[in-house]
């Protein structure tokens, strides 16, 4: 154990410092600057906001950005047993949070995800035995359910998902009432590179990039 965990992270470093891979070297900045107490949670938001956390897994960041501004905010997270301890967790205005047992996608569908902690995803498996029959909802049928007109914070993290569904938002024209986009897009969705600059060109004709770490976490802002 010892011995892979000191090959993993020879192996790291030299993507890092010497092949000077991409996705190493932005994961490396990313935790200098301490992003993920830093830049995800650095919005213009107050007690009246709203927030959609797409893939929220066991509710860190709900946990932070509902804590730090008392925002409204929707909680979307498919797994049974991620939900329901997210639930469980203490906030200080747990009233303004619905919690949501089923993810959020381009279309209504019944799917087995495989479960891998927070890597758990519908598009990759190993050999992991542990999977579960989720349900997924169309993200413009919940937002018309819901009479939503603005979020000033949509923060997408769905192994894999993000793909087809930022392209059934802006295909539906629903990146409009989004104020801010937080996406962390995944590298092993097929043509995951291409599929990215795709929907990048597409978000930058109404919003502007405001943070970029290359496969690790990025935030586009309504112009």
């Amino acid at each position: 154990m010892l011995l892979d965990r000191f090959y993993r992270k020879i192996k790291t470093m030299i993507q890092t410092y010497i092949l000077r891979d991409k996705f190493h070297v932005a994961y490396k900045n990313w935790v200098s600057v301490n992003g993920d107490k830093t830049l995800r949670l650095k919005y213009p938001l107050n007690s009246n906001s709203v927030v959609f956390d797409i893939g929220g897994f066991r509710g860190d960041f709900v946990k932070d950005i509902t804590d730090k501004y008392q925002c409204h905010l929707h909680f979307f997270e498919p797994v049974h047993s991620f939900c329901e301890f997210a639930k469980s967790r203490q906030f200080i205005q747990k009233e303004k949070i619905i919690f949501n047992n089923f993810g959020l996608g381009h279309m209504d569908e019944a799917v087995e995800i495989t479960i891998q902690n927070d890597s758990t995803s519908v598009f990759k498996a190993n050999n992991s035995e542990a999977t579960e029959k989720i349900t997924i909802k169309q993200f413009s049928n919940y937002v018309k359910d819901h009479n939503i007109s603005q979020i000033d914070l949509i923060k997408i993290n769905i192994e894999g998902g993000e793909y087809p569904l930022l392209n059934h938002i802006i295909d539906y024209n629903l990146h409009l009432i989004c104020r801010n986009i937080q996406i962390q897009f995944h590298n092993f969705f097929d043509n995951s590179i291409k599929e990215r600059e795709r929907i990048r060109l597409k978000l930058s004709k109404t919003h502007r990039l405001t943070y970029d770490y290359y496969f690790i976490w990025e935030n586009w802002e309504l112009k």
